[in-house]
């Protein structure tokens, strides 16, 4: 019974959080948001980390507390709804899925140019290059022809 007693308390105390964060009040009792504590550790770094070790190093450093079974969820969550309703004049930037960074303590986002779009490719020809670079550059032959094959598609 007393460790239902804990989850309940959890449960409690997390939906408390929901509701201060719904009413823009920062998450815990320590008066720091989640993005002035993510800012904090990210400045200090200065270079982008996943948000597991952000959430890791914002809670070791006591900037602020979550009641959440899973605080690095509402680290990411934050941050990404920052991203995404601040745009450019956000603080923070995506490098990688789960990765963020502070734009003011030196790191950009990474620029479109490093990840070209991938060029369209027919089922055809993407089956081709794999055959050609995963068998030695033999060609299977199955005894039906690409045009027979493009027809069919």
């Amino acid at each position: 019974m007393y460790e239902m007693n804990e989850l309940v308390q959890s449960h409690v105390f997390a939906a408390a959080n929901r509701n201060r964060l719904r009413q823009g009040l920062p998450e815990g009792d320590d008066g720091m948001s989640v993005l002035e504590a993510v800012y904090e550790v990210l400045r200090a770094t200065g270079e982008p980390l996943h948000c597991r070790e952000i959430t890791q190093r914002v809670l070791d450093q006591g900037l602020w507390s979550s009641a959440g079974l899973t605080p690095w969820d509402s680290v990411n969550a934050r941050i990404t709804v920052d991203i995404k309703e601040n745009g450019d004049r956000s603080r923070f930037y995506r490098a990688a899925p789960g990765v963020f960074g502070c734009r003011e303590a030196g790191g950009h986002p990474p620029s479109r140019e490093d990840d070209p779009e991938p060029a369209s490719l027919s089922f055809l020809d993407a089956a081709e290059m794999v055959l050609e670079e995963y068998a030695g550059g033999s060609r299977c032959t199955t005894g039906i022809s690409r045009e027979r094959l493009s027809a069919s598609t």
